[in-house]
């Protein structure tokens, strides 16, 4: 097991530095210091080392949806929603350059499809959890009715993935820090998402707004300046 451990952390080194169409398995091996042929103990072939490292990476996506079925209702929305994007932005900057560059490869990323679709799993799998969990945040009221949840887990999930993209497409540092990108992505989307008659509540009575149990800033913005032609 230590051995297997060694060839799926050398691969996640490799994919996110080469590529995965230059992650051979003999480079792989290389890194790992041991033969090819250990590796092929463990791994059948460059399809199946590539899944594993993905579920080597997912522990923390998943079990951060998973708690949301159990967390409607609970906390603040905001809290939930941070602890996914957090754990959104962590994979995509684990694992991104391998997932995009498979694509590249049509033979493997079918292979890849067909095996998620036999298994039951695939990204769908996980959006599905963060829907749901909006849907029952809608039936507590806590969420506005007429909010899309499917719209707002794709602003949520999207914007991870494409922040994480520019920044290594620019050789750059995440910007802001996943910390302060976190906040602010959460709480625009939340903008949007806020129950009508609380949002109506906040902008006429405080400048801050007691959103299930937090105090977050006041979304209620001043009117813009009307200039006469």
């Amino acid at each position: 097991m230590d051995k297997r451990r060694q060839i799926l952390e050398a691969a996640e080194r490799v994919f996110r530095s080469k590529g995965l169409s230059k992650a051979t398995t003999r480079e792989i091996a290389r890194d790992a210091g041991c033969a090819e042929g250990t590796l092929y103990l463990h791994f059948d072939d460059r399809l199946a080392l590539f899944s594993a490292v993905l579920d080597e990476c997912l522990p923390d996506v998943r079990e951060s949806l998973q708690q949301l079925q159990e967390l409607v209702g609970k906390r603040t929305v905001r809290t939930n929603l941070e602890m996914v994007v957090t754990a959104y932005l962590a994979f995509h900057q684990r694992i991104q350059a391998a997932i995009c560059a498979v694509f590249a490869e049509p033979e493997l990323l079918e292979r890849h499809r067909r095996n998620l679709i036999e298994q039951g799993k695939g990204p769908q799998i996980a959006e599905g959890l963060l829907i749901d969990y909006l849907r029952g945040e809608q039936k507590a009221g806590r969420i506005d009715a007429g909010a899309a949840p499917e719209a707002l887990s794709s602003m949520l999930l999207g914007a991870c993935f494409y922040r994480v993209m520019i920044a290594r497409f620019m050789g750059e540092a995440l910007q802001p820090t996943p910390e302060a990108f976190t906040r602010k992505l959460v709480d625009t989307v939340l903008r949007g998402a806020r129950p009508r008659k609380a949002s109506a509540r906040a902008s006429a009575l405080a400048p801050e707004f007691a959103y299930a149990g937090s105090s977050v800033p006041s979304l209620a913005h001043e009117p813009l300046p009307i200039r006469s032609s």
